[in-house]
């Protein structure tokens, strides 16, 4: 199973730690990422790591999931973003095995089945696919979960149809000349809302993973069990970047945080970034000793300043 990612501006640095934690882990596939402009890192020539320059059309490159994997992808494939780090190499080998059943996809939250915006989802799918697709239409979704599509994994032999749908679902429903969040109604998670209209109301057998084995940034409190297999095998750094701190936060860091400071300043044997960050920073990020006082002080002031 190969991996793909997308490394757009300084998602570079986010990138350098996903391909040093599948060193870490044991990985012994290809990863392939699509990139434009500069690559803004230095890559081993031990490194198996493939570059693909992306086309420079009309389609916001944060958008192209599937369009990437559809140009790229041959056999079975993972796609993670740029901004996740692999901590367990068995939830790899489960995923190896759980794709000859059908496509995996990864649980974040609920949506309930009749929301408005489910509603209007089934609208845009109806409307970009028209009869050329393979998925049943139904009055009400089959399911409230909420999937992110961070992570999408399956095989091209069989799933080639699932991601040119929805290609084409972002196609139609998404401007193709803006940053995406939050631009379109009922879509303020564009490419992602995208893959939930295509999948709420599928008939076709597909699995999925999710909280705790998968853990996000944004969503510490998740309305899953608490019980899982790999027990957060997958950190998603959703929300704040760690290489975008300019000063340190009154909070301590995350378990993306912590993982991402290891990845690209300790353990780097595929691939090194020169990321400048002040001092203070890095040493909150590595639990230093100057990086907590400051990080307590600045709590110590929000307090008092109630």
């Amino acid at each position: 199973m190969n991996i793909f990612t997308l490394a757009i501006g300084d998602y570079f640095y986010g990138f350098a730690a996903l391909c040093n934690s599948l060193r870490a882990v044991g990985f012994d596939g290809q990863i392939h990422v699509g990139y434009q402009g500069e690559i803004r890192c230095q890559v081993a020539a031990i490194a198996p790591i493939v570059f693909h320059e992306l086309p420079d059309d009309s389609l916001q490159p944060m958008n192209r999931k599937p369009a990437f994997l559809l140009d790229h992808a041959a056999g079975a494939f993972l796609f993670l973003d740029a901004d996740i780090v692999v901590m367990n190499r068995g939830i790899l080998d489960a995923l190896s095995d759980a794709i000859l059943i059908g496509p995996v996809f990864c649980a974040e939250g609920i949506v309930p089945e009749r929301a408005i915006r489910r509603a209007m989802w089934h609208k845009a799918k109806m409307d970009s696919l028209e009869e050329s697709s393979s998925f049943a239409a139904l009055a009400v979704p089959r399911t409230n979960t909420y999937f992110n599509s961070g992570f999408v994994c399956g095989h091209m032999d069989r799933d080639r149809r699932l991601l040119s749908d929805w290609n084409r679902i972002i196609r139609r429903m998404l401007p193709a000349d803006g940053d995406g969040l939050f631009e379109v109604p009922h879509f303020p998670m564009p490419d992602q809302d995208c893959l939930n209209a295509l999948l709420q109301d599928d008939e076709s057998e597909f699995l999925c993973i999710g909280p705790p084995d998968v853990w996000y940034a944004t969503s510490a409190i998740n309305p899953f069990s608490h019980v899982g297999g790999f027990e957060a095998a997958i950190l998603h750094g959703t929300g704040p970047k760690p290489w975008r701190h300019k000063s340190v936060p009154s909070t301590s860091p995350n378990q993306y945080e912590f993982a991402w400071h290891r990845f690209v300043s300790q353990d780097t044997p595929w691939v090194h970034c020169g990321i400048e960050l002040p001092k203070s920073v890095w040493s909150w990020l590595g639990n230093g000793r100057r990086g907590r006082v400051i990080s307590r002080a600045k709590r110590l002031r929000a307090r008092f300043a109630l």
